[in-house]
């Protein structure tokens, strides 16, 4: 038999552990999201690294410590965002172009252009929240609001997602440029595609006298007719 005080014990963990949920319960329920806390930047410094502070806290724990403004922390990611975007167009458009090419019969392909990886969409769009009313002065207005933290985060993981593709295609782009690169050899032309032909007048001027490959029907045209070499033997 369960003795007393064994039922006694199992009543009161109960009872504590109720306590305990209904706290975190109503703790939950109290705060509120998005709410600014207070951040502990007090630190007893000892020198300096890259603009942030090496210090000791009030724990006694040597730290390592940098402040920035909130403009200056979302501005970095939107900034750095926006590159890694223009990089992303740039490679993806580079792969489009080799798998086009590499469809083509002349180089063994089949006729069907390799689909390559969206880029349209990537992170879910702006949580904004929309308000039209009376400001101040009684002028009608649209408001969009959204929580900096949610922006912030937001833009992180949008970081994090378009350095991931950037990868994935960027090698693609290069598996596709070496298998491009043989097949092209293999039927009479450069490995590399046509560059474009530039030549100086006496005052230093650039003249583009022809621009660069842009299809396959050019390259075979400029090589049959020879193309052009610079001073290593490379077709240009």
């Amino acid at each position: 038999m369960i003795s007393n005080r064994a039922v006694s014990l199992f009543r009161l963990s109960v009872s504590s552990m109720s306590v305990f949920a209904m706290g975190l319960l109503f703790a939950g329920c109290s705060s509120t999201p998005n709410k600014v806390e207070k951040v502990e930047t007090k630190l007893e410094s000892q020198g300096e690294l890259s603009g942030a502070k090496i210090g000791i806290n009030d724990d006694k724990q040597a730290v390592i410590q940098k402040e920035k403004t909130p403009e200056e922390e979302l501005n970095a990611y939107v900034w750095k965002n926006n590159e890694l975007e223009q990089q992303l167009v740039l490679e993806n458009t580079r792969l489009k172009n080799c798998r086009r090419d590499m469809s083509d019969p002349r180089l063994g392909g089949d006729g069907n252009v390799v689909d390559t990886p969206g880029v349209d969409d990537l992170v879910e769009t702006e949580l904004t929240k929309d308000q039209v009313g009376m400001n101040e002065k009684g002028k009608l207005v649209v408001v969009k609001k959204e929580f900096y933290v949610e922006r912030l985060e937001r833009e992180q993981k949008k970081e994090r997602i378009l350095k991931s593709l950037q990868k994935q295609i960027k090698k693609q782009r290069e598996t596709c440029e070496y298998q491009m690169g043989v097949a092209r050899v293999k039927v009479g032309l450069p490995a590399d595609r046509f560059q474009p032909i530039v030549e100086y007048d006496n005052s230093g001027k650039a003249i583009v006298k022809e621009k660069g490959e842009t299809s396959l029907d050019e390259a075979f045209r400029r090589a049959r007719r020879g193309g052009a070499k610079d001073d290593s033997g490379t077709a240009q």
